[in-house]
């Protein structure tokens, strides 16, 4: 009698302790999702006005969304594009193009979608649409680049570009 006793105050306990576990939860402002990507372990470029800002330069195999851009311009400068270089990275027959996307974080919608094509050589320019930020000067978005064979059947394996880009915020 003793031990069922013990089992049902423990469970009585257990119980009271779960229901006393509650808490308050608070939606995220722009402000504490800066502070969170600045602390975590993905990199965060950000971009204030200027003119041919260094992002990066990167080999990729089939297809790479980049960490997430942040543009801060100013009420006054709120406008951006993004503007680089692609070569071919591998041995494979056949020229690679380039497919590139610009999602914008805040809607989740793809705002630029565009296929570039290299010259002879393998090689070839990109460059986006000129996007305007927020009435505070302000976005967030990512990029996406695909790599695929271009002009040459069957269409083969996965394929490799080295990419060098910048953003200008003007």
């Amino acid at each position: 009698m003793r031990k069922k006793i013990k089992i049902i105050v423990s469970l009585l306990l257990i119980i009271c302790g779960l229901f006393s576990m509650n808490g308050m939860a608070y939606a995220a402002t722009l402000e504490d999702y800066n502070e969170i990507n600045l602390r975590s372990s993905q990199p965060v470029h950000s971009f204030g006005p200027g003119m041919n800002q260094t992002v990066g330069s990167f080999t990729f195999e089939n297809n790479n969304w980049t960490p997430t851009k942040t543009i801060c311009g100013t009420t006054t400068i709120r406008r951006y594009r993004f503007n680089g270089y692609f070569r071919k990275a591998d041995t494979y027959n056949g020229l690679v193009q380039l497919n590139l996307k610009v999602k914008q974080i805040s809607s989740g919608k793809i705002i630029f979608s565009k296929s570039f094509y290299p010259n002879n050589n393998g090689e070839g320019l990109f460059t986006t649409d000129v996007f305007w930020t927020n009435s505070n000067g302000f976005d967030q978005v990512q990029l996406y680049f695909d790599a695929s064979t271009y002009n040459t059947t069957p269409p083969g394996p996965y394929r490799k570009l080295f990419i060098s880009y910048d953003c200008s915020v003007y």
